[in-house]
């Protein structure tokens, strides 16, 4: 992925999360293409994610988001 390919992922996220997206949805989705996840179906999966783990507000949606990706 060249550096330009990634700001555009970089501002995909910023665009979702500005849209009232969470943390963990504007990152899995802003990556979802590289696999083969459509946008819809990459925000449902990474909904449970809102408010961190169990809500426990510990962990960072966007690295739980990253964690996802890395596990596809």
């Amino acid at each position: 992925m060249t550096e330009q390919e990634l700001d555009e992922r970089v501002n995909r996220a910023v665009d979702n999360f500005m849209a009232g997206y969470g943390c963990c949805q504007s990152v899995v989705a802003a990556f979802s293409g590289l696999y083969g996840l459509d946008d819809t179906l990459a925000k449902k999966i990474a909904a449970g994610f809102g408010g961190g783990v169990g809500r426990l507000r510990m962990m960072c949606g966007a690295v739980s988001g990253i964690v996802m990706l890395v596990g596809l």
